[in-house]
């Protein structure tokens, strides 16, 4: 859902932590969940055979404080659409004792779905922007 037009910038973290760049977009700044599965995505392969499952979740909308600035379109949304928190939880215990079928895999109502993936995660141009965003990060550290 997010443009993320950053991820060609060459340094992506330097890039968001401009204020002066980045603050007219801080309103798409929650859709760069992006970066958590290119992340993931990234790390997941290498550690493959340790024993670690590294996998990605989306609770879904749920009612909580989490969004409590955010006006009344959101609570109308919330007030119609979102789930129990208890139920939201449910995606978290569900990850967490997911096998290895789930390793660095995206995870929607605790199952594996790659279905939920944006078309571009799934394209030449994410493969792309992953690889680019593992560089990234290496540089950075």
């Amino acid at each position: 859902m997010t443009k993320f037009p950053e991820r060609d910038e060459p340094q992506i973290f330097d890039f968001l932590d401009d204020e002066k760049k980045s603050k007219p977009r801080m309103s798409d700044r929650y859709n760069i969940k992006l970066l958590e599965v290119l992340t993931v995505r990234q790390i997941a392969p290498q550690l493959e055979g340790s024993g670690v499952i590294l996998n990605m979740l989306n609770p879904g909308l749920c009612h909580s404080e989490l969004a409590r600035n955010s006006g009344w379109g959101l609570a109308i949304l919330k007030f119609f659409l979102a789930r129990k928190t208890e139920v939201g939880s449910r995606t978290l215990v569900a990850a967490a004792a997911a096998g290895p079928e789930s390793h660095g895999q995206y995870m929607h109502d605790s199952e594996v779905s790659q279905a939920a993936l944006s078309d571009f995660v799934k394209s030449e141009g994410g493969k792309e922007a992953e690889c680019n965003f593992g560089k990234n990060t290496a540089q950075r550290h």
